[in-house]
């Protein structure tokens, strides 16, 4: 089920829910995916309030040790895999991602503000060093550079 908000102040209603346990999230162009722990109906009848924060934007180009332009890579920003495995939970896990257009330009939205490590990776691609960068909520960084190495060429760094 789904709803949707198109009011200015951000106030939603989604009517029709049976019993139940239900989980409610929220996207929003421009900022980071949001949710809430499961709610229970009937039973929870408070308001809820979803707290959703900008995103950083992302851009730039990536390209082999050689310098030329590499297409149809899957670019991504994850946190870095300390936070991963401490279990933070006010990091979205499920980082962000695009791919490469045909000049292995790339611009990467929706990335979630704080530490990540961005990345291009492919079946025949591997990121050589990830880039880590500080997201900033509302920022957009342009003229990254990713450097990628074939993949059977060097193995997978963290």
């Amino acid at each position: 089920m789904s709803g949707e908000c198109d009011d200015s102040s951000g106030t939603f209603e989604i009517a029709g829910l049976r019993d139940g346990e239900w989980t409610l999230s929220a996207t929003a162009p421009g900022f980071v995916p949001a949710s809430l722990p499961p709610v229970s109906i009937p039973g929870d009848s408070s308001s809820l309030m979803i707290v959703m924060r900008r995103a950083a934007t992302l851009s730039g180009i990536v390209v082999d040790e050689s310098g030329n332009p590499v297409p149809n890579v899957f670019v991504y920003a994850p946190p870095p895999w300390e936070e991963l495995r401490a279990g933070n939970k006010n990091r979205n896990l499920f980082a962000a991602t695009t791919r490469t257009d045909p000049q292995g330009g790339f611009t990467l939205q929706d990335v979630e503000p704080g530490p990540v490590r961005l990345r291009a990776d492919s079946y025949q691609w591997v990121t050589v060093d990830p880039i880590p960068l500080e997201a900033k909520a509302g920022q957009t960084m342009a003229g990254l550079r990713v450097t990628v190495v074939p993949i059977d060429s060097r193995e997978r760094k963290n």
